[in-house]
């Protein structure tokens, strides 16, 4: 039958839009070993750890927090050649009380024994900055990169309540 064209011999975007579709699937399909439930099986012993955001003495509603490991790409910029030495950072998301609970790989199944580099994002989903783009950054640069935040972290054996140290935005952004 062969792939559908038009008068000019172009694919058709229906045919396209099938081939893309097929090509994704198949590629998520490949990546990473999992389970029927699609969670990522792996071999980290993961521990229980949750703490609080507060900045300026309130809650960091819906800041999001990441643990970025000791050596991983984001703290080096050095990619590993082999894709599957990538391994995820612990991260998680705050409430309206500015609570966190981490995941590495499914819900609040916590992070990894170690070490790691803190980063902290927090955006209004109410406002608009001065360019007129949606959800402006409420947090100084710094904060949101794991080479210049001075936050740190240490996930020991068991469970663990970060001390994650008050942001104080007192001459507002830097």
């Amino acid at each position: 039958m062969g792939l559908l064209r038009n008068s000019t011999g172009e694919l058709r975007s229906q045919t396209l839009a099938v081939l893309i579709t097929l090509s994704a699937a198949l590629f998520v399909a490949g990546c990473g070993k999992g389970n029927q439930l699609g969670y990522v099986q792996h071999d980290e012993e993961l521990h229980s750890t949750d703490g609080t955001v507060l900045v300026d003495g309130k809650p960091a509603r819906n800041a999001t927090i990441i643990l970025h490991r000791s050596g991983s790409a984001t703290v080096t910029g050095i990619v590993p050649d082999d894709p599957s030495k990538i391994l995820p950072n612990p991260q998680g998301d705050c409430d309206e009380n500015g609570y966190f609970q981490l995941y590495t790989y499914m819900p609040y199944d916590g992070a990894p024994a170690g070490d790691y580099l803190v980063t902290i994002s927090w955006s209004d989903p109410e406002g608009r900055n001065r360019d007129g783009e949606n959800y402006p950054e409420l947090l100084p640069r710094n904060y949101q990169s794991p080479q210049k935040s001075e936050l740190k972290a240490t996930i020991l054996l068991g469970e663990n309540h970060l001390e994650i140290p008050e942001i104080k935005l007192t001459s507002g952004r830097q």
